[in-house]
């Protein structure tokens, strides 16, 4: 099946606004949702849009696999162009970033162990902290040019369900595991499965939906969204004032568990919704373009900054003698520019932007 190797403008901002939607999403979770599940928070007014938005978050990196898939599985590629491909553009940046990440922890902790100790110590935990993103991504990646020979939408559309179907299976067995986190064989495969939607939707007609199917996917992102926060509001209350929990609740608590925060439904909403709804404006467009092209270099800088504050400040929480209502919200946006203003300053450099991809 033959498909254009370009893409309308049009399409290329929906798609630029899906990058910038799930970079801020990623940079809320990591600073905001330590908050949320508060008792004084779930019980205040400013419980709901929060939650709200939190629930929209928990798609980030399901449309960060997503958007990946869209880009990469539409045309055949060499495994050497392939490689060369995959080295500048992830795992360079991998690499960087490991050993920044070291670097910050050993000077942050002031660790009496030699670097090359903490620098090991990172690695063995790369897939429990926030690189495991490119640790999975790269591994896709890698294996394009053997992805790339099938050009067939239904194929691609069988090879996600696939993978759902798996990752689903073996997360309820799973599901009281506790050493499960993102490095785990059914999350990859939840991974998997958005990369290959991706390369499904690439291959399908990315049309604008008529008014009764907007509606329809609004009304159900509106009815995940609703569930998300029932059941995080109620295991909440639950955990902290002891309520019994009946078996049937548990059950269905579990099993939401698996379909909102490890594979989240409402992204197959809100894919075809920044499609069809979003028309910027050529004004905006260049823009919304520059900051999308550092979007990666955020995801990369923000949690450098997260512990640069952590470490070397006492730019805390605890510390100072902002309430609740005031400090998440700082702390978003100052973590979000820092990691902006790096990400900015490093593309500037023709080698150091390497680093972020560029």
């Amino acid at each position: 099946m033959s498909i254009p190797l370009t893409i309308s403008s049009r399409l290329s901002s929906a798609l630029d606004c899906v990058r910038l939607f799930a970079m801020i999403g990623v940079v809320f979770l990591h600073t905001a949702s330590g908050f949320i599940f508060r008792a004084d928070i779930v019980e205040s007014k400013i419980y709901f849009p929060i939650a709200v938005f939190y629930s929209l978050s928990l798609t980030c990196i399901s449309l960060f696999f997503m958007l990946s898939g869209f880009l990469t599985l539409h045309k055949p590629i060499s495994v050497k162009a392939n490689l060369h491909k995959t080295f500048y553009r992830l795992i360079l940046p991998l690499l960087s970033f490991i050993f920044l990440g070291a670097l910050l922890d050993y000077f942050g902790q002031q660790s009496p162990q030699n670097f090359f100790i903490v620098l090991f110590n990172y690695v063995l935990n790369l897939m429990s902290g926030n690189l495991w993103f490119l640790v999975v991504l790269s591994s896709f990646y890698l294996f394009r040019p053997l992805f790339s020979l099938v050009h067939d939408k239904t194929f691609f559309c069988y090879l996600f369900i696939v993978c759902f179907a798996l990752g689903f299976i073996l997360r309820l067995t799973h599901l009281h595991d506790p050493f499960l986190s993102q490095g785990t064989f059914s999350n990859i495969l939840f991974c998997l499965g958005f990369y290959f939607f991706g390369g499904y939707q690439r291959f399908s007609e990315m049309k604008i939906l008529a008014p009764p199917k907007i509606a329809l996917l609004v009304f159900s992102s509106f009815v995940l969204i609703a569930l998300n926060i029932f059941f995080d509001r109620y295991q909440m209350l639950a955990t902290y004032f002891s309520a019994p929990r009946p078996y049937i609740f548990t059950f269905a608590h579990d099993f939401w568990l698996i379909i909102s925060h490890s594979l989240p439904l409402l992204s197959f909403c809100l894919w075809p919704l920044f499609v069809s709804l979003l028309n910027i404006s050529k004004i905006l467009f260049p823009l919304l373009k520059k900051v999308a092209t550092l979007s990666f270099g955020i995801y990369l800088f923000h949690t450098l900054v997260i512990n640069s504050i952590f470490y070397f400040t006492r730019f805390g929480y605890d510390n100072l003698s902002l309430n609740i209502y005031q400090y998440v919200p700082l702390n978003f946006f100052l973590v979000l520019s820092c990691a902006l203003l790096l990400s900015w300053l490093v593309s500037k450099v023709p080698y150091l932007k390497k680093i972020i991809g560029l």
